[in-house]
């Protein structure tokens, strides 16, 4: 659990006090999240063209000060992961958990971890973790070739077991499911997840992936979907039993 989980904090910000004037690097305050929101640690943010037009605030009544950039870059903290779906926990995958976490606490142990230093390590926040994160990861595949033909390169790194991990990717973890999807997540080079078009998308189209292998028959889908991700699809796709 973060040491500023539920609190306030103070971080710097480039904040502008009137239209069109110089932003000014200043602390600020900044409230906890509330429910549906995330605390991210921001790396690197930008302006866009939205963000000038406020900025300068012609044609439209000025509001200030507020503060630009909402095209950012960071990460989030663990505890950020409750706002995720968690996946339906066995007695059994509860019972290996468990046994894991006495290990863990073991290993932190004769490493000379205080208890004090791993008292948020409990049952309940350990299972609660390991519950979002076995629905909501990805499987990292290195591709070191362009994007061209996606679907092909996705098999064939699963074929050749090119994965070299599994990552949580808080805002992918956001794109609903289809078995004919029209987006694909790739990681290129790192573990950079990169969101790229299968084919040309509609103007307000969702963009939807596809969580298992869709080259699986209807029957086989729909059982890997309700087990592993607790649903039945609907797609269109389902709907035809293709």
């Amino acid at each position: 659990m973060s040491i500023t989980a539920g609190q306030v904090i103070k971080c710097k910000a480039a904040v502008a006090w009137e239209a069109g004037k110089p932003l000014v690097i200043e602390e600020v305050e900044v409230a906890p999240p509330q429910e549906n929101e995330v605390r991210l640690q921001i790396l690197f943010t930008a302006l866009c063209h939205s963000d000038v037009y406020f900025w300068e605030a012609k044609g439209q009544k000025p509001l200030f000060p507020r503060i630009f950039g909402h095209e950012a870059g960071g990460y989030a903290a663990a505890d950020s992961l409750d706002i995720l779906q968690p996946a339906t926990l066995s007695p059994l995958m509860i019972s290996e958990m468990v046994e894991e976490l006495g290990l863990l606490r073991s290993s932190f142990t004769k490493a000379n971890i205080t208890d004090k230093q791993i008292a948020f390590l409990t049952k309940t926040w350990y299972t609660n973790v390991l519950a979002r994160i076995r629905i909501n990861a990805f499987r990292v595949e290195l591709a070191r070739e362009s994007y061209q033909d996606l679907l092909a390169l996705a098999a064939a790194s699963v074929d050749a077991e090119a994965g070299v991990g599994n990552a949580v990717y808080m805002l992918p973890s956001f794109y609903n499911h289809d078995c004919d999807p029209n987006a694909h997540i790739l990681c290129i080079q790192n573990a950079e997840a990169r969101l790229k078009a299968l084919h040309d998308v509609e103007e307000g189209e969702e963009l939807r992936i596809c969580y298992i292998d869709a080259s699986m028959g209807h029957d086989a889908r729909q059982t890997l979907l309700s087990k592993g991700f607790g649903f039945q699809c609907n797609c269109l796709r389902c709907l035809s039993r293709d």
